[in-house]
């Protein structure tokens, strides 16, 4: 099969929404299909490569849109339509309500083609998008399948627009198992973990104010933050402020083949996210490795919580509620360690990547027969 995914940002970039794009366009590429990834290009980024198989276009879009440079935006969508021409897409899945979407359209004009759309955004937003974007709420009406990370979201969705009840299928993200076996979580001395994207919603300054409580209860404990963005100066500084220079390191990066190795290292990963997480794969990444996580109780992090993925809820913006919550499983090694071999029997159970995969490859394959059948004559 032939995919086009469209997203606003992709590898090097990281983040959940392009994670799972990759992850899928990867294993299509490895199960011998092609995939094209359309995306912004941004700063230290190719226009034209390929990742892993995969074909990745960048183009100047989500800056063009913010600065109304029609001109560019013009000559993107132009290039997109003979891209889109060229590689005669089976099917197209957008994984963005961004600017892209205009372009999206623009092109779909010239070169319809059968569309999926995967929804990423928080639940609580999807009502302000669709009064608000009337590109988002095309989008949806024409889409043959719109895919929901959760239920929570799938019935959002319904009570906004009833009308496309019919497909709507919800689907939690997945993950692979990595090669490397977990090791025992290490407790002489104890190593906490953040990683993403280092923005103020993902809540890593809450992290920095926990850990002096955390160190005074179990001292030697250090944080590593893997990641980087607009926030990580004002992180820096605050680490500076607590006196926490030498418990505090930012890694950078963590490119996704490493991540395993890096949260191998960690006792607890840490996600004391702001946002009210669609789904959060930062826990499965951890829970494939035996980390307990201990995040924050907001969106999806509820129910990745009662499947066992999560070892533990603090308060969200409440830094003594997550050092109490760490607190609690540095205590206790058995259970820790118990909990997180939960986590991991639970993701490789209910949340694997083959699942995940099967089922988009499962729709774009009847997408794209069900085009072919109208076609016919």
């Amino acid at each position: 099969m032939r995919i086009a995914f469209w997203t606003e940002f992709y590898a090097p970039f990281i983040g959940g929404g392009e994670t799972v794009v990759r992850l899928l366009a990867e294993e299509l590429v490895r199960q011998g299909h092609q995939a094209l990834v359309i995306t912004n290009l941004l700063p230290g980024t190719a226009a034209d490569e390929v990742i892993n198989g995969v074909r990745v276009c960048r183009f100047e879009i989500s800056r063009a849109a913010e600065q109304r440079n029609l001109l560019t935006l013009r000559h993107a969508s132009a290039a997109i339509l003979s891209l889109k021409r060229s590689f005669d897409p089976q099917v197209e899945h957008m994984h963005t309500t961004g600017p892209m979407l205009m372009v999206h359209q623009m092109v779909s004009r010239d070169a319809p083609s059968p569309l999926i759309s995967s929804l990423h955004l928080l639940n609580e937003s999807l009502a302000p998008l669709l009064r608000a974007n009337g590109s988002a709420a095309a989008l949806l009406r024409r889409a043959e399948w719109i895919v929901t990370p959760s239920d929570i979201h799938r019935e959002t969705l319904l009570a906004l627009e009833p009308a496309v009840g019919a497909r709507v299928r919800t689907m939690p993200c997945g993950s692979p198992v990595p090669a490397l076996a977990p090791s025992p979580l290490p407790f002489a001395p104890p190593g906490l973990l953040c990683f993403g994207r280092i923005i103020p919603e993902k809540g890593f300054d809450l992290a920095i104010r926990s850990l002096p409580s955390v160190r005074q209860r179990h001292p030697g404990t250090r944080l590593i933050i893997g990641g980087d963005g607009v926030e990580r100066v004002n992180l820096e500084r605050l680490v500076g402020e607590l006196g926490l220079n030498e418990a505090v390191h930012f890694s950078g990066w963590i490119q996704p083949a490493d991540l395993p190795a890096a949260v191998n290292l960690a006792t607890v990963v840490l996600a004391p996210s702001r946002w009210q997480e669609p789904f959060g794969i930062v826990v499965l990444d951890a829970a494939v490795m035996a980390r307990p996580v201990v995040a924050t109780a907001v969106g999806g992090f509820r129910k990745s919580a009662e499947a066992g993925l999560i070892a533990a809820l603090a308060e969200p913006e409440n830094p003594g509620s997550l050092a109490n919550a760490i607190c609690d499983l540095l205590a206790d090694p058995a259970r820790a360690q118990r909990l997180g071999n939960l986590a991991r029997q639970v993701a490789c159970e209910h949340y694997s990547l083959s699942g995940f995969f099967q089922f988009h490859l499962d729709l774009y394959q009847r997408t794209a027969a069900a085009t072919v059948a109208v076609s016919s004559p």
